[in-house]
């Protein structure tokens, strides 16, 4: 996934949450540098389909100056 994500721009962080029993979530937090490459994975990857589930991506900013990060959720099919 962070391959997937670093052809967009540099990542700050890429971390994949996991459940209580160490199984991935169906979720992952994605931070880019740039505010523009957020927007650009936003666009680029919002409902495409990875391991036959479409990704959801919301971007998540505290305020106009901190980095966006968008935030990725894989749905149930």
């Amino acid at each position: 996934m962070m391959e997937l994500f670093f052809e967009i721009g540099e990542l700050k962080r890429c971390a994949i949450h996991f459940d209580c029993n160490g199984r991935p979530s169906g979720s992952a937090e994605v931070v880019y540098g740039r505010r523009s490459d957020a927007f650009a994975a936003l666009r680029r990857y919002n409902n495409v389909q990875l391991d036959g589930r479409p990704m959801k991506i919301e971007i998540l900013s505290p305020n106009s100056e901190a980095p966006l990060m968008p935030v990725l959720t894989l749905l149930e099919a």
